[in-house]
């Protein structure tokens, strides 16, 4: 059996439609065969061929001498049964009259049997409806798809008078049927092309896979002037899939979702991302974009079946806080997967660690540097995107190396990337066996204090009024690059350098701005002659471990699988953000901040949940504030809420995720809806304990 498709690009008619059919080759004489078994009286059938817009096509028409009778269900379904037809066309020309009985009934308020066919109840219409289907038998046609359908515009005259295009019959016809309009001031699409297409057509789209073996061309009455009138009818094989060749046949059909966010609570997303792909999307990503007024915004896309595009795209305005999207269709190629475990055996060393901020370099001038370093006994390079100090885009690059090079690295650094200072630090790194790292002694350098938090992101203007603030309370650098939080939630990764006498007016500020907790290392600083870095101790906190690495060829779905894993194994808190590494291939840095005590147990399910060869670990000093949990009442249930507190004030405060997602589920409502509410309430409850 073979299969069609039909372009109706200018419309559709029965009688374009078995014009197609004839010029596409179904035998003539046993299609008049056929017909001559209907009762129908006198008629002249006449084909011929016909241009239109520059194509030519065949051309039906069928006269009736006098005036024609108006036909009931009944009579056609008399005519249809009486003419022993085809079986498979006789039962489809029935399904077909019966449907338009149906919607004539429906537009005119009487059952369909009392139904007075007009212009369908002709001779021309029964025959143009009865010939289509006979001619899909006789090409043995088991399938046909049709593109959607151009009704064109305007008005157009009936037995009841003058109507709207599509006219009320044709749009009840084409209900869950895809249709457009070109324009063009006709129509383009009768209620027995309507009928007929409806009926018929298996589904709607683009030219499926498939051989052609023949094209027919049916022309219509009309003639316009800014397009050929003529229906074509593709006929032949289906085609297999062919995979892994771009441009062929047979790819995987896929709609693709995006929307632009700029305003939205980062804890939403990852509940978003839940819903969305229990929901059925195939995948679901987010970038960061720089968005109007320098804002910054999430770009979001979201892939899935071309069926399940509404669903999401609902999920998308009631769970997230975008005004709009794109929706298109693309092809689809796929490849066979699996996942393979692999053992790891490590051992610590020691090694240095060279951070410093630099202008952003170009991406030519960023790999000569690279060269340059891993020439000098670099172990790895990275670098992330920054924010330094007005706001100015910079890069932030981190040196991995071997003691006894830190100062040809630190002069690189001076040299061929601009750095004004650097910091240096030591970490316990792991390494798989055979890879040595010898110890050395380096030179004293300033002490400095560095301050590491991770927070939601707060945006372009107040992270510029942060900057400031930091800056004039004695900051020395501050640095920033996008970070991915807990349950997968966009952040911001901030570190500040500054003088030991200092940290505790940074760390406050901090506080202030939302962060939760802070990280506090020392770090001995190379600088330039004329800057100079005071010494001053610290003050005692508590003491936690850093875990970093650096991550290039792991799949990204294993990210949120290992967070999860992380978090359970005692993980204080685990971040990752985008980094540059050596042959400037993209990459993942992953922090992991823990008890000293649970720093082994981390290290290796890194090794093992992750493709990472090597960490570094260095030991910090962490300030928090003092924590609380009270409980609101909101419209959904009971909500507990994080109070955070310095010296009795009241910094920070946060409804707990899990309450709200847990509402969210149980009442129906969007997330947001949930969060806003807490916040109210809690906002509300504070009010009045303050008046109280």
């Amino acid at each position: 059996m073979k299969k069609a498709y039909l372009d109706c690009s200018s419309g559709i008619s029965g009688d374009m439609f078995l014009a197609a059919l004839i010029d596409a080759g179904v035998p003539v004489d046993r299609l008049f065969g056929e017909l001559k078994k209907l009762a129908l009286g006198f008629y002249e059938f006449k084909r011929t061929r016909a241009l239109r817009g520059g194509l030519v096509g065949t051309r039906v028409e069928i006269r009736v001498p006098g005036e024609q009778p108006h036909r009931h269900l009944l009579d056609i379904q008399a005519l249809v049964e009486k003419a022993s037809l085809p079986q498979r066309a006789a039962e489809r020309a029935l399904k077909i009259f019966s449907h338009l009985a149906e919607v004539e009934g429906k537009l005119h308020n009487v059952p369909p049997g009392e139904v007075h066919f007009h212009e369908v109840g002709a001779v021309d219409a029964v025959l143009d409806i009865v010939g289509t289907c006979v001619g899909l038998e006789l090409l043995e046609i088991s399938e046909l798809v049709s593109s959607p359908l151009n009704v064109g515009g305007g008005r157009v005259d009936a037995a009841h008078g003058s109507l709207p295009v599509p006219a009320p019959a044709t749009a009840e016809l084409l209900k869950d049927i895809p249709i457009y309009s070109s324009g063009v001031e006709a129509e383009l699409v009768t209620p027995t092309g309507a009928a007929l297409v409806a009926a018929l057509a298996s589904e709607f789209g683009p030219l499926p896979p498939m051989k052609i073996a023949k094209i027919g061309y049916g022309a219509g009455e009309k003639e316009f002037s800014d397009h050929p009138n003529i229906a074509r009818l593709f006929v032949g094989e289906e085609v297999e899939s062919i995979k892994g060749q771009p441009g062929l046949p047979g790819d995987e059909i896929v709609s693709v979702i995006e929307a632009e966010i700029d305003e939205m609570n980062p804890q939403l997303y990852g509940d978003f991302l839940e819903q969305a792909v229990a929901a059925g999307a195939l995948d679901v990503t987010n970038s960061p974009t720089r968005r109007k007024r320098n804002r910054r915004g999430l770009a979001l896309s979201i892939l899935c079946d071309p069926g399940k595009s509404e669903a999401l795209s609902q999920l998308v305005f009631t769970q997230t806080s975008a005004h709009g999207m794109r929706i298109y269709e693309a092809r689809r190629k796929t490849v066979e997967r699996e996942k393979v475990e692999v053992e790891t055996s490590s051992t610590d060393e020691i090694l240095s660690v060279i951070d410093a901020t630099v202008n952003d370099l170009s991406p030519e001038l960023y790999a000569q540097f690279l060269e340059q370093a891993k020439s000098a006994g670099a172990l790895d390079v990275t670098c992330s995107s920054a924010r330094m100090e007005k706001n100015r885009p910079g890069l932030a690059i981190s040196i991995l190396g071997e003691p006894g090079k830190i100062h040809q690295l630190c002069q690189l650094l001076f040299e061929r990337a601009g750095a004004k200072g650097v910091r240096i630090s030591e970490a316990r790194r792991k390494v798989h066996e055979g890879e040595k790292v010898a110890e050395a002694p380096t030179g004293p350098d300033e002490i400095v204090s560095v301050i590491d938090a991770t927070i939601n992101d707060p945006g372009p203007e107040l992270y510029a009024q942060f900057l400031e603030q930091a800056m004039a309370a004695g900051a020395l650098d501050v640095t920033c690059s996008p970070a991915r939080m807990e349950k997968n939630r966009p952040g911001l990764a901030i570190s500040i350098l500054g003088e030991p006498g200092k940290i505790n007016a940074l760390c406050q500020l901090l506080f202030e701005r939302a962060a939760k907790g802070v990280r506090i290392s020392e770090a001995r600083r190379k600088v330039h002659e004329g800057e100079k870095v005071a010494e001053a101790p610290a003050g005692a906190e508590e003491i936690v471990s850093v875990i970093e690495a650096n991550v290039d060829d792991m799949s990204p779905q294993i990210y949120g699988y290992f967070l999860e894993q992380a978090l359970a194994a005692g993980a204080l808190d685990v971040t990752c953000s985008s980094a540059q590494m050596k042959k400037n291939r993209p990459g993942l840095t992953i922090s992991i901040l823990c008890e000293p005590g649970k720093t082994d147990a981390l290290s290796q399910l890194l090794f093992e949940q992750t493709t990472t060869i090597g960490m570094r670990i260095s030991e910090a000093r962490r300030k928090v504030l003092e924590r609380e949990q009270v409980t609101v009442e909101t419209p959904y249930g009971a909500v507990k809420v994080k109070v955070a507190r310095r010296d009795g004030k009241v910094v920070n405060a946060a409804p707990e995720f899990d309450d709200c997602q847990r509402l969210a589920v149980e009442k129906s409502v969007p997330l947001k809806q949930v969060i806003t509410a807490a916040e109210s309430a809690y906002l509300q409850q504070n009010e009045k304990a303050g008046g109280a």
